[in-house]
């Protein structure tokens, strides 16, 4: 098969998915495990096979793609948990709640499910469903956790600590560069170089291949990680495209922090402006509103952030991101302040006193104090840049 790349690009859909489409359709992949008292029942996924008899068959395929309504995709998934919960099948039910934790992180639910769930995978020592949990464990503690420091982000350290040893064990090259990714970008905004440098070998020898949002990922984690030691120089930012697919949206709002670091601002912008995305509200929020009302800050243009920020504080309140809630009220107190509400600003500034959690969103409360003038708050700020080798954040 020749996959039309520059067309499947405009239409959102990824050469993975079609891979995997085509397997679903002509290969035998295993969706779903039954579980009874004394036996297991594999459910296996197939097209019937009087549609596997010639290649006209393709013409009945259609291939999802990621610009889709999510919304609706969302509530499939919810009425999804309730058919396989009719049907018997827990790993199905759970399978699909690990979905919506990624997709829907505000709903007060998420915590328990994925944690009951691996008490479940655990208990059956099934080491597939406990990557399957372990990566939405991940990205649950990822997305709360976003632009904290160290102590912020000791639970996704550890489950994708967990999640890299269990995908190589398994054989799964590509879960095992996820979260490999992760750590590498979490070493990284921690200032942890040599870890960063290290973590990052294993993605360079071993690299994802076949257009999958895995492998989009990867790369932005190593622009972030290069683009210091190459601050001038054009690098190789991922394909521009509308996308929902959550990985892919983080890796276009990894690349334009790498960029906005580097002082590049304008072209960080550039670069968000030409990618967009369809996440859902609370997670476009933290992963993309975030980043480019940080953007827009730097850039000066401080009434388009205040904007961008409007709905990042609900979102983070809803999903208990304290560090993201910490920058934003950094970025907002700047944005209040250009516009001469010293007052206003001040208030945001106190609101984060106690709560600098280090990372990126600690060097912003600095920027935001330094920028009221309190004491020692420059210097306190150029040092956290230099550790971040983000010379942009500077006044």
């Amino acid at each position: 098969v020749v996959i039309d790349r520059d067309a499947a690009a405009r239409l959102g859909v990824t050469p993975d998915a079609i891979d995997n489409t085509l397997y679903d359709a002509f290969g035998q992949r295993q969706v779903s495990t039954i579980y009874k008292r004394y036996n297991q029942h594999h459910v296996v996924l197939e097209a019937d096979p009087q549609f596997q008899l010639d290649p006209s068959s393709l013409q009945k395929i259609y291939v999802r793609s990621n610009t889709g309504d999510i919304e609706t995709a969302v509530r499939g998934l919810d009425e999804a948990v309730v058919l396989f919960e009719r049907a018997g099948d827990r790993w199905g039910a759970t399978s699909a709640r690990g979905l919506l934790a990624v997709w829907r992180p505000e709903d007060p639910r998420v915590g328990e499910w994925l944690e009951a769930a691996l008490g479940s995978a655990e208990e059956l020592r099934d080491l597939s469903q406990q990557r399957d949990v372990r990566i939405a464990l991940t990205w649950h503690h990822f997305i709360r956790s976003r632009w904290g420091g160290d102590a912020d982000t000791v639970e996704v350290r550890a489950h994708a600590g967990r999640l890299a040893e269990l995908a190589a064990g398994l054989g799964d090259v590509a879960n095992e560069a996820q979260a490999r990714a992760v750590l590498t970008y979490l070493a990284r905004m921690g200032g942890r170089w040599e870890e960063a440098e290290r973590l990052s070998l294993s993605l360079r020898r071993r690299p994802v291949e076949g257009g999958s949002s895995i492998e989009t990922l990867v790369g932005a984690v190593l622009v972030s990680l290069d683009l210091p030691a190459r601050a001038a120089e054009p690098m190789q930012l991922s394909r521009p495209v509308r996308t929902a697919d959550p990985l892919s949206v983080l890796a276009a709002a990894i690349e334009a922090e790498a960029l906005a670091f580097a002082g590049r601002a304008d072209e960080a912008w550039e670069h968000l402006e030409r990618r967009g995305h369809v996440a859902p509200a609370a997670l476009g929020a933290v992963l993309v509103d975030l980043c480019a009302a940080m953007v827009l800050t730097l850039l000066g243009r401080h009434d388009e952030a205040i904007s961008r920020l409007e709905p990042v504080l609900p979102a983070c309140e809803a999903i208990h991101a304290g560090p993201a809630r910490t920058a934003a009220r950094a970025l907002l107190a700047e944005g209040l302040l250009a516009g001469g509400d010293r007052a206003g600003a001040r208030a945001l500034v106190e609101a984060t006193n106690g709560q600098d959690s280090g990372g990126l969103a600690g060097a912003l409360a600095l920027r935001a104090h330094a920028r009221l003038g309190v004491p020692g708050a420059a210097a306190q700020l150029e040092a956290a840049a230099r550790a971040l080798r983000a010379p942009g954040l500077s006044p």
